[in-house]
């Protein structure tokens, strides 16, 4: 029994230790593996964490969150030496299969919509 037990807890962190983290940044100066938001959903899995840079640009267009993902930017923080926030603007569009998805520290002039329900939205 104590075997079965190790053997499930040793799985299920397998299986949570899977989750990655891709960077956005749409400033050359700041380089992260992609440049749009919507190309690194594409990419992502479901469980995985978006970190979106701070930019003097905003990151716009229409963002399709159709997987549970962790989604980041920096807030705002004028005391460090990037007083730039991850600004949004476009349409962020939560579509079925993005329940439990999280939205943090990003700064957003864009609209909220939803094309199915979807819960546990933090």
């Amino acid at each position: 029994m104590k075997k079965l037990c190790l053997s499930l807890l040793a799985l299920l962190s397998i299986t949570y230790a899977s989750a990655t983290i891709l960077t956005i940044s749409n400033e050359p100066s700041q380089p992260a593996q992609y440049t749009d938001i919507t190309t690194a959903i594409a990419a992502a899995s479901a469980g995985d964490t978006l970190y979106i840079h701070p930019s003097s640009l905003s990151y716009g267009g229409n963002i399709q969150v159709d997987k549970q993902l962790v989604i980041i930017g920096t807030g705002r923080a004028p005391q460090k030496d990037r007083p730039q926030a991850a600004v949004l603007t476009g349409t962020l569009i939560l579509n079925a299969g993005s329940d439990g998805s999280q939205i943090l520290g990003i700064f957003s002039n864009s609209s909220l919509t939803s094309n199915a329900p979807v819960n546990n939205i933090l």
